[in-house]
Formats: C-alpha cells, structure tokens, sequence
C-alpha cells in the first residue's frame, strides 16, 4: 500500500532530510520520496503492517516534527 500527503511546511532541503530520517525509522515503513518542490510525501507500508495504526503513526510523526498534513493526494 502506497500512500502520498500534501504535507506543510516543506520548504528546505533539510525539511526533506528530517522527515526521511524520523519516517524511515519507523516500523513497517518500505520506501518513501520526500518531493519538495511538490511539498508531497509518498510512503510505501510493508504488507504485514499496513493498516490504519501505522498510517496515524506517519501522519503524528510528521504533525510531532512541526509540518501539517494539509491532504491525502493519493492512494494505491
């Protein structure tokens, strides 16, 4: 399951490195592409985890680091 966030407060290169840094560390978490010109988020779950505790768990991460999830772009 894929995941991508419209996600406030992107702006700087280190804005992209600290959030690949905490998300990436966070259980469950396959792959994920910080777009910062497109200020987007896109997360890829493992299959065994995937669900809505891990999806709150990235967006409170990411809302814990200062940035606010402003939408869900899309899903697969």
């Amino acid at each position: 399951m894929r995941k991508k966030y419209m996600v406030g407060g992107l702006f700087s290169p280190q804005d992209a490195d600290r959030i690949e840094d905490v998300l990436s560390q966070i259980d469950g978490v396959k792959s994920l592409q910080v777009n910062r010109k497109a200020r987007t988020v896109e997360v890829e779950f493992e299959e065994r985890v995937a669900g809505t505790d891990l999806v709150d768990h990235i967006e409170s991460a990411l809302t814990s680091l200062g940035y606010s999830v402003l939408e869900e772009v899309g899903r697969e």
